[in-house]
């Protein structure tokens, strides 16, 4: 399939209208990457985080079951816990007005309940449920009850990957910045195989290797990039025995419809980044990097610090273009097509008010 040029043009990264529309239609219609479930991993853990702008509580009830819940209390719409908190806990207590709660979402008492009359009930106050699911210790949310499972929306990733989580794998770092562009900028950069041989020279282009080598590979709401190891990689590195032999000679990037990026290794680790809307023209890029301890975490810290500096700089400055209304989509070259795939997703969600409908291949 040939297109001329992308299909967003500018002002789909500059109208401030859209951003309701967006969070309605597609961020509350998928799977959205939340962190490691490794913060929930024992009964009584209580995880209160945000997504999207939207305040969040998982729960590992006593009894084993994990459980997401708007951070909202049904009474007067107060925050539970404090966004960003990790504690240990019997009982969900609203510090507004007193509110109790179990950790399947129960109302269990209330203050001075009698006085609300006969005919209060507590079970008709429950918080407000959430979709909740673990792959490969990563955790993922989604405000859809009918969402599709979980391991359907990733495909292809999971048949690509096999297990990477194993028994000494961890979540071993999270950083948060704030980039001045829209959500989509930083995705759509993210997602673009054409400039990291000139924008990444010296950084990603030299981990990745020539261009000639990329394959691209494209699911519903996932595409994905194999790139074959250098050799100034593997100087560096030691790859993983016991991963799969493909998986042992190559890196694959995905790119996962809306705001998701996943980068497997193969010594193991995994690095994530979660670009989040802030404001029209503002996002939070969250990265979270998942490994054995024994992986030498500074040395892989201090390439993705360049590597991210380097594409702040130049998502920032598309920005600014785009605000400045003068520009056109140009020409697409064949290493920008994930590129198309995801944008082929965000207008059909946009526009058929966030009911899947699969995407024809790019």
């Amino acid at each position: 399939m040939t297109i001329n040029s992308f299909l967003l043009s500018a002002n789909y990264y500059t109208d401030h209208s859209l951003t309701a529309q967006e969070q309605e239609q597609i961020f509350r219609q998928v799977w959205l990457y939340v962190g490691p479930s490794q913060l929930i991993e024992t009964p009584g853990s209580v995880w209160a985080t945000e997504v999207v702008g939207t305040g969040l509580i998982i729960t590992h009830d006593l009894e084993g079951q994990l459980h997401g819940f708007y951070n909202m209390c049904p009474h007067r719409a107060m925050e539970l816990l404090p966004v960003s908190s990790v504690s240990h806990l019997k009982k969900l207590i609203c510090p507004y007005h007193g509110w109790m709660y179990d950790l399947q979402g129960q109302l269990v008492a209330t203050a001075r309940q009698k006085d609300f009359g006969a005919e209060f009930r507590c079970q008709n106050y429950p918080l407000i449920p959430i979709r909740v699911e673990i792959w490969q210790k990563l955790l993922f949310i989604s405000f859809n009850p009918d969402v599709m499972p979980l391991t359907k929306y990733l495909n292809p990733i999971p048949q690509m990957l096999g297990d990477y989580a194993c028994s000494q794998w961890r979540w071993l770092h999270r950083q948060t910045r704030t980039v001045k562009c829209n959500w989509k900028v930083f995705h759509d950069n993210t997602l673009c195989d054409y400039h990291v041989a000139v924008a990444h020279a010296r950084t990603l282009h030299r981990l990745q290797g020539p261009v000639r080598y990329y394959r691209h590979h494209f699911g519903e709401y996932v595409n994905v990039l194999v790139t074959p190891l250098t050799q100034e990689w593997l100087t560096c590195h030691q790859v993983r025995a016991d991963l799969p032999r493909e998986n042992q000679t190559h890196f694959y990037t995905f790119g996962i419809f809306p705001n998701w990026h996943l980068l497997a290794l193969p010594d193991g680790c995994f690095i994530s980044l979660r670009i989040d809307p802030v404001t029209v023209n503002r996002c939070q890029v969250v990265t979270d990097i998942y490994g054995p301890p024994s992986m030498h975490l500074d040395k892989l810290l201090t390439e993705q610090e360049a590597i991210v500096q380097e594409d702040i700089d130049l998502v920032e400055s598309v920005q600014r273009n785009y605000e400045s209304s003068r520009y056109s989509p140009g020409p697409v070259h064949p290493l920008e097509m994930r590129i198309l795939h995801q944008q082929k997703l965000f207008l059909r969600h946009l526009l058929s008010g966030g009911k899947s409908q699969k995407p024809d291949s790019p």
